[in-house]
């Protein structure tokens, strides 16, 4: 999702603000191909066509927005896979094709413009970045990965005055939560408090205050916190 030369303005004025997380959840209507996936013929379809699609339309935007300023990395699948769960190693694959590879496509494919331009580049990582849950072990590499490069970016692009963003919630309302029986943030509540980020040229956004308190707690007493989240299986 990318803003052009309106910039943090037009953020601040759209009602819905909640757009900025949702615009690109249905990228390219892969979203719904990505659901259906439950074999590993199905993930190696899917790859497929996303990388065919998604490069396609990716060119073109950056070709087409000359003048974007803020471009912010949403796309993401959780397949709720642990280690041991059958074909977990083709979830993984497609996992860190959306969730990590997406991301760097896009920031390192957006970077001249960006150079040229100023702005930011906010990268939808997850609290799970700093933690993992075995549950969920292939998304959490995945998010991990994300946090890693998030942090490299922000380094590499730090001289061009282009701030790297990167937020960290916890369990969102949205489709990929869907059935979940946890407490929810929304995503307009995700969404502002980005926009909030970006004004305030942050590193870090913690949405909810779960996330704060979470990480709050990584800080203070990691060790517990792992154990803790090593034994939801």
């Amino acid at each position: 999702f990318v803003f052009g030369s309106a910039g943090l303005d037009e953020i601040a004025t759209i009602d819905q603000v909640d757009i900025v997380l949702n615009a690109i959840v249905g990228f390219a209507g892969l979203l719904p191909t990505i659901h259906a996936i439950e074999s590993k013929k199905d993930i190696a379809l899917a790859n497929k066509e996303t990388l065919v699609v998604a490069g396609h339309i990716i060119t073109k935007l950056v070709k087409e927005c000359d003048d974007v300023n803020v471009l912010v990395n949403n796309a993401g699948v959780n397949y709720g896979k642990g280690i041991f769960s059958g074909n977990s190693i083709d979830f993984a694959r497609s996992e860190m094709e959306v969730n990590y590879f997406g991301t760097f496509n896009m920031s390192t494919l957006f970077s001249e413009t960006l150079k040229r331009n100023g702005g930011a580049i906010v990268n939808v990582c997850s609290l799970l970045s700093f933690v993992c849950m075995p549950a969920n072990a292939t998304y959490c590499a995945s998010k991990a990965a994300l946090f890693s490069f998030t942090q490299a970016l922000k380094g590499e692009l730090a001289p061009y005055n282009i701030n790297v963003l990167g937020v960290f919630p916890g369990p969102v309302d949205t489709s990929m939560t869907a059935g979940l029986d946890v407490e929810k943030i929304t995503p307009t509540e995700v969404a502002r408090e980005i926009v909030v980020g970006l004004k305030n040229d942050s590193y870090k956004v913690l949405p909810g205050e779960e996330s704060k308190e979470t990480y709050k707690n990584l800080i203070d007493n990691y060790e517990d916190v792992e154990d803790a989240f090593s034994k939801i299986i």
